[in-house]
Order: C-alpha cells, then structure tokens, then sequence
C-alpha cells in the first residue's frame, strides 16, 4: 500500500473534527462558574439611515465586543437620524449606563409613528442570534407614544415576553452627577413610563417630557427584535441604544523543552605510503569514509513558557472573532469579548502537537470571564534513526521505523564490503 500524506491528514482532521463536534453536542464548553454578569462594555454604531419616507434602512454593529452579531434594521418612521451622543446621552448614573457604561459621545438610532402619525415599525435583524446574556438596548424619551417591543429567536418563534428581560424604567435627567445638555431645565418629579409585562408595551405618559427611559437584557437568543411605535399624542420620537458587556478570555501556554542532538563529522582521511626498493616503488594508498555521528541530548526537566504564539478566537463557524500573541511568560488575554460561545486554539509552534484533550478549546463567555486556561504543547515524536517527523503518520509510524533500520543495516553492511 503507497503511502498518501494528504490521506493521512485528511483523516486526522476528520477525527478531530468528530471530537469537536461531540465536544459541542454535549455542550461541554468551558465557563464561568458564578453566572455574574460584568458591569462595562460597548455601544452599538448605526449607519444611514438610507431610504425615503417612509421606507429606510441602516446596520448595526458593536464594533468594540469582538463576536457580537451585526443586524440589519428596516424602518417606516418618519425621517429617522442618528445623533452623535454629545448632548443627549445615558450617564454611568443611570441603571443602564452602571451596567453597560456611559453613552456620552456613542451614537443612537431616532425613530418616530410612520405617515399620518401612525404606529411605525422598526426590525432590528441580527446575522445569527444574540447571546442569551450579557447585552442589552434602552429605550429613551418614551412620553408622548407607547412601544410595543416583541423578538423572534431563529427558527422564527415568538420569544416571550419574560425573555425580552425587562429591567426597569429610569429618567436619564434624574441623576446627581453632570447633566446631558438635553437635560437643561428639567426638575423633578421626574417623568417615566410604564411597563405591562402581559403585553409588551412600554407606555409614556402622554405628555412631552425629556428622559422617560426603560431598559432590558435579553434572556433569550434573539434573531429579529421588532419595536412598534403609536402615537399617543403630538408628533413623538423616541430613542434606541444597544450595548454590550466585554468578556475576558486569558490563560498561559506551556511546552517541555524539545530534546536536542550534537552531530559531529570525521573526515574523509587518505593515508600514502611508498616503501622505497632498489628496482621498483610499492605505494599502498589507505582511504577512509567521512563518518558522522549523532548523540541525542536529554531535554532539561519541566516545562517552560511558550513565547510569541498567535493565538485565536473563532466562532462556531469559524470566524475568526479575536487574537493576541503569548507574552514572555507565555500569558495571553483577550478582553473585548462579545458574550457568547467560542473556540480558542493557538499556532503550535514548530516541533509541537496540539494539547491533550478536546481542541479546539470550547468556551463559553455568556454570562462571565473565563480566565486559567492551560495550555502544555505536546513535543512530536519522530522516526529512530532518521529524525522524521510521525506525528501525522498514524499505524504507518512502525512500518517506517523498520524501514529506517533497513536502510541503516545495508549501510553498515556496505561499509563492510568497502
């Protein structure tokens, strides 16, 4: 049978692929024990908004929690926009600013009733579905319209209402610390709407205000989450922030120091010698083959760190979602994680297989930090007498074994004959 390099490592891959997937069939993902949620994060960009009334369009994206989904949003409000942040803005006083951070200077999306002041509606898409914790969105200025908030998880089901994660409702002006601009003049009592958790609405107060707010965490993997806006009275806007906490993912790469061997070479030697007679010459010439010797050296005990190794975060489908590179300790972190489940794995370096055990690593970030990773490198193997890597040879490792001591006896033999 011929031996086929690509054959093998396609079977290898095959195999690890199989403990993968079984990896993540029984949810065997590595996570945080305490389920605690980390207070900071990321607020949401949005695009545009492109279109016409009352027809417009805009994207969505976290680009500072690496892994978060991107969302597509359609809108038949009237003229939405997306203001800068620098004058209306949700302090690190509010209850969504203490969990998510200050939304001083990050934009948010304005929307309003669509045509004639009737109800609007707006469809936030995500390409795949939100995690189940660790994000949330704040709806702002909620006085003059009611909103009806309702989601889909990814076959298209309607998530109940408990899973939308209702937090509580809040006054943005109704803090101690400085004031966005848009606050000016506004005293207590101040204004909030109110939630019915039977049916989703988030009412305001009919009348104009500034700052009535309601925010939420989703408990639940959502794929679109659709926000129905109706008039109550006037002509109402509202406004939409989405956030995000940040995971750390950080551990330490390790690997046994790889044996190494001193080679030495004798020369090739040629030796003459010419006994003189009184007739003739006799010359006898003596020739002796380069020999080179090979002394494997003991690899000092222990490991050591694994320095300067790229190491990596993908999605389950194999994006590629974060990286770093290993320090002089051989530590790594990665601290602008988007909650969710992920692979971690590493480029091994030359010489080395991957760890023991399921790899890539699984983890799971939904609801916290994971942190103490271990990593120890796995030196590869190689072929006596020829130094050749087996790592990737499987049952044909024995085979070229013997070949190799074959090849060493007619070589000995040879040397013999000569």
């Amino acid at each position: 049978m011929l031996f086929n390099p690509v054959l093998v490592r396609l079977s290898k891959i095959s195999i690890a692929l199989g403990v993968l997937l079984s990896s993540l069939a029984l949810g065997l993902f590595i996570t945080k024990s305490d389920g605690a949620t980390t207070p900071g994060g990321a607020y949401a960009t949005f695009s545009g908004p492109t279109g016409a009334n009352p027809s417009w369009t805009s994207s969505v994206a976290i680009p500072g929690a690496n892994g978060f989904p991107t969302a597509s949003l359609a809108t038949n409000s009237l003229t939405p926009s997306v203001p800068s942040g620098s004058s209306t803005w949700l302090s690190a006083s509010t209850p969504f600013g203490g969990q998510f951070a200050s939304s001083q200077g990050q934009p948010y999306f304005v929307f309003s009733p669509t045509t004639g002041q009737a109800p609007s509606t707006t469809t936030i898409t995500f390409a795949t579905p939100t995690p189940a914790a660790g994000w949330g969105f704040a709806l702002g200025d909620v006085d003059a319209e009611k909103i009806q908030i309702s989601a889909t998880d990814v076959s298209g089901a309607a998530v109940a209402i408990s899973g939308l994660g209702f937090q509580s409702v809040f006054n943005f002006c109704d803090i101690a610390t400085t004031k966005p601009s848009t606050c000016s003049g506004v005293t207590a009592p101040f204004d909030t709407p109110t939630w019915d958790a039977s049916s989703g609405w988030l009412t305001g107060g009919v009348n104009d205000s500034v700052g009535a707010s309601g925010w939420f965490m989703p408990s639940a993997p959502i794929k679109t989450l659709t926000l129905i806006d109706t008039n109550q009275s006037g002509v109402p806007s509202a406004q939409l922030w989405i956030s995000s906490n940040l995971r750390t993912v950080a551990g330490n790469i390790s690997e046994p120091p790889l044996a190494v061997s001193v080679t030495t070479t004798t020369p090739a030697t040629t030796t003459t010698t010419e006994p003189p007679t009184t007739t003739s010459t006799s010359t006898t010439t003596t020739t002796t083959e380069p020999t080179t010797t090979t002394v494997p050296m003991t690899a000092p005990a222990g490991n050591v760190p694994a320095v300067d190794v790229p190491v990596q975060i993908t999605d389950l489908s194999g994006t590629v979602v974060d990286t770093t590179t290993t320090d002089a300790n051989g530590n790594f972190a990665m601290t602008t994680i988007a909650p969710g489940k992920y692979l971690l794995s590493e480029e091994l370096p030359a010489g080395y297989s991957a760890p023991t055990g399921t790899y890539p690593l699984p983890i799971d970030v939904t609801t916290g930090d994971v942190t103490g990773i271990s990593f120890t490198n796995v030196p590869k193997p190689t072929l006596a007498f020829s130094g050749a890597n087996v790592a990737v040879l499987g049952g044909l490792g024995m085979m070229l074994i013997l070949l190799g001591g074959l090849v060493l006896r007619l070589q000995l033999r040879q040397r013999r004959q000569i």
